[in-house]
């Protein structure tokens, strides 16, 4: 995980509505294995990073992070 407004790379899916505004992802989950993605009129892509903006970063944060410890 990658914490903190960073601008996503070319090989991270992007969970975000877009405004008027830019906005940054507040967290970026890196992927185990790359997966492959199906975007928009049925085009792949192989991915491995997922970048996701949340109403609660830091509930988010505590669920990971319990997740994490589980495994």
């Amino acid at each position: 995980m990658e914490w903190g407004e960073k601008k996503p790379s070319k090989c991270t899916m992007v969970f975000m509505q877009k405004d008027f505004e830019e906005i940054h992802p507040q967290v970026i989950l890196i992927l185990k294995d790359p997966v492959e993605a199906t975007l928009f009129m049925g085009r792949r892509e192989e991915i491995s990073k997922v970048a996701l903006r949340v109403d609660d970063p830091e509930k988010l944060e505590r669920l990971l992070e319990q997740y994490k410890n589980r495994a």
